[in-house]
């Protein structure tokens, strides 16, 4: 992919380092028995930071829809393989995810210097509810590319993308299952 560039005094990140990820994906996505890169890898990118490098927010998204893809085809496999597998991590993650709700984010994360918004948090906490067993929640790629606020006593940022990920796994594994 050709990403645009930021001006070449402003940070982006490291065309290199995008497209050597890319490239792989790309192997990956062409023939999905090789086991080049999985969905958390790829949800877990970083890039170094470069003057005229690729504009972030740009990347990000695409990298996002790209984890969607990637774990849709790792849910779809282990469907395949084991049904039974993936609806006990289904009701496990069901689980995590209902005391975390019944919690509160106060009680679920920790306090962290610069974390997350407490008040971002819990208005998307508000938004993620389950109903007969099932979860409701904002689409997988919303939860991949929310912005939280940060504050100097905010949320604790691991556990709650942490979450969020659990979150995004559930509604992938709800959705194979049918």
């Amino acid at each position: 992919m050709d990403f645009p560039r930021t001006k070449p005094k402003v940070l982006g990140y490291d065309p290199e380092q995008v497209d050597v990820l890319l490239q792989r994906l790309q192997r990956q996505y062409e023939n999905p028995e090789l086991k080049l890169v999985t969905s958390a890898v790829v949800n877990v990118a970083k890039f170094d930071l470069v003057p005229g490098g690729y504009q972030i927010p740009v990347v990000d998204t695409a990298i996002a829809k790209l984890a969607e893809i990637f774990l849709e085809r790792e849910i779809a496999g282990l469907v395949r393989t084991s049904r039974a597998q993936v609806a006990a991590e289904l009701s496990n993650n069901l689980r995590e995810i209902k005391a975390v709700l019944e919690a509160g984010p106060k009680k679920s994360f920790s306090s962290q210097n610069q974390g997350f918004k407490k008040r971002d948090v819990a208005a998307l906490l508000r938004r993620i509810e389950l109903k007969r067993g099932a979860l409701n929640a904002p689409d997988s790629l919303e939860l991949r590319t929310i912005g939280f606020r940060r504050s100097r006593s905010g949320l604790d940022r691991l556990e709650v993308d942490t979450f969020l990920n659990l979150v995004i796994r559930t509604l992938h594994c709800q959705k194979a299952l049918g």
